[in-house]
């Protein structure tokens, strides 16, 4: 149970997180259409995003210990 109560912030943090760059992303929808080479460029920017924080919560998590 400590578990749940711990890590629902988490859950309910990222999921506002998700909706509201969804929402910002379907407002700016006609600019990405206007711009072809941004709809090839979010995937690898995404992942890119994913791969820095993953880094730096890698060396945030050693420094911790």
């Amino acid at each position: 149970m400590k578990i749940f109560k711990e890590s629902i912030i988490i859950v309910i943090i990222s999921s506002l997180l998700g909706l509201i760059s969804g929402t910002l992303l379907s407002f700016n929808e006609d600019l990405l259409y206007t711009v072809p080479v941004m709809l090839l460029m979010l995937p690898a920017l995404n992942s890119l995003i994913g791969d820095i924080s993953t880094v730096l919560v890698s060396r945030l998590t050693t420094h911790l210990y």
